[in-house]
Parts: structure tokens; C-alpha cells; sequence
């Protein structure tokens, strides 16, 4: 998750899972315990984290943050948080969402 006003000046910290084309699964503590902010941007299709731009990353804003309702921020109980992309992802080798039973 980037945290800060552009991509390329942002502060990449957390991650999260892919699970359709507009959300992404998160820790709900990594929605708003940073004190850079809340996170604007994803970052998607990382192969390498030593680099950082290859082709195949796919950075999106992120339109929308949505904590579990019974997120305890002060004892971090219950840390499930949604993110929904601005816009939809383009699935690619490098970018699919997980499979989850139902």
C-alpha cells in the first residue's frame, strides 16, 4: 500500500491480497495506524521488490477503505480491511485475484 500524494513519492508499507478486479484484503491496522496517513495508491504485479517499476506493476488509487465492523483498533482485534480500486485491475500473469472458498 503506498502511503503519500504520488506513486513515485509515496511510502510503500503493508500488503494485501488481490480478491476481484476492484478490491483488494488488507489488514484493517494498515488502513489508518500510519502516521504518514491513510493509503492512496496499490501497487500490483511486484515480482521483484528490489524493482520496483518493472512491467508487468500495475499502481492504482485506491477510491474507497472499509474497516470489518468490529475492528478493535486498540487491541488489533478482528484486523480485516477492504480496499476498492478507483478503477479495475488488468489481470495479467502477475495480477489475479486469490481463489477463496465460499
Amino acid at each position: 500500500l503506498g502511503f503519500g500524494l504520488t506513486p513515485n513519492t509515496a511510502k510503500w508499507l503493508c500488503g494485501g491480497t488481490l480478491i476481484s478486479e476492484h478490491f483488494v484484503l488488507t489488514a484493517a491496522h494498515c488502513l489508518d495506524h500510519f502516521s504518514v496517513g491513510r493509503p492512496k495508491f496499490v501497487k500490483l504485479g511486484m515480482v521483484n521488490v528490489l524493482r520496483d517499476y518493472s512491467k508487468n506493476v500495475q499502481i492504482l488509487k485506491i477510491d474507497k477503505t472499509i474497516f470489518y465492523p468490529y475492528y478493535n483498533k486498540t487491541v488489533k482485534m478482528n484486523d480485516i480491511g477492504l480496499i476498492k480500486l478507483e478503477r479495475k485491475v488488468q489481470f495479467n500473469t502477475y495480477a489475479l485475484p486469490a481463489c477463496l472458498d465460499s
